[in-house]
């Protein structure tokens, strides 16, 4: 009696292929015959990231730029001034190099030590004044800028500042009457004779001759008011600066 064939096997299970599978072009030995596998996807937002970077970096440049501007601003508004108006004036390069010290320290007593001062604001926009005035000349002359800075150096002076030259000494002033109204002179005699602590007839006696410099060698604001002074009694007056010469 023949045997019964024996029930045929299970066919195995589908292996996984090998990390490394045959190339079915040749054998394992040629060259190609493995192929590594694919690399996993790349992530894409490289290009965003570098333009992110660049943008960073560029914000930052221009962080510094104002920055450095912000710290430079007063010594560029000195300089501007020096180039426009006192490079052109027969200034002494000395005084021209000062006259950007006395603006550069002006500009941070406005905005630090001397901000909100009403007086000092005045000062310096009436220094403002004089160079506009001064620059609308064909001629710049230094005598006309000298008082200017003077002025404006004081000022600082009495703010704390301090300067390492003599120049541009604090100017004095004189008064002089030109004209009066010979109905008025009693008034006049009497001003000049309060001002000057004289007697009335040694007051009339400066008067006999025109012009009379009848006050010498003071502040700028002293002298303004003994002005309106004599100009309300009905006189005739400059007033003038002194001490503001070439220095030697």
């Amino acid at each position: 009696m023949a045997q019964p064939f024996p029930p045929a096997a299970p066919p195995p299970p589908n292996p996984q292929p090998p990390a490394f599978a045959p190339s079915p072009a040749g054998s394992p030995f040629q060259p190609g015959a493995f192929q590594a596998p694919q690399p996993p996807p790349q992530k894409s937002g490289g290009c965003f990231k570098g333009c992110c970077i660049v943008a960073v970096i560029l914000g930052v440049l221009g962080v510094i730029g104002v920055v450095v501007v912000g710290m430079k601003w007063k010594q560029m508004y000195a300089a501007m001034i020096r180039k426009t108006v006192v490079d052109q004036s027969d200034l002494t390069p000395d005084e021209k190099k000062e006259t950007e010290e006395i603006f550069e320290k002006a500009l941070d007593a406005m905005t630090g030590p001397k901000a909100g001062d009403q007086k000092f604001a005045e000062q310096f926009q009436k220094a403002m004044n004089d160079l506009q005035a001064a620059a609308q000349d064909q001629k710049i002359e230094g005598r006309e800028l000298r008082p200017v800075f003077a002025r404006l150096k004081q000022a600082l002076k009495d703010a704390g500042y301090t300067f390492s030259s003599n120049l541009f000494p604090m100017v004095s002033w004189r008064v002089t009457v030109t004209a009066y109204d010979e109905g008025r002179k009693a008034e006049v005699v009497k001003v000049l004779g309060q001002k000057m602590s004289l007697p009335e007839a040694a007051a009339a006696s400066i008067l006999a001759k025109l012009p009379a410099e009848v006050l010498t060698g003071v502040t700028e604001p002293e002298a303004q008011d003994f002005l309106k002074k004599l100009e309300a009694a009905g006189c005739d007056a400059t007033m003038e600066p002194l001490g503001a010469e070439a220095p030697k």
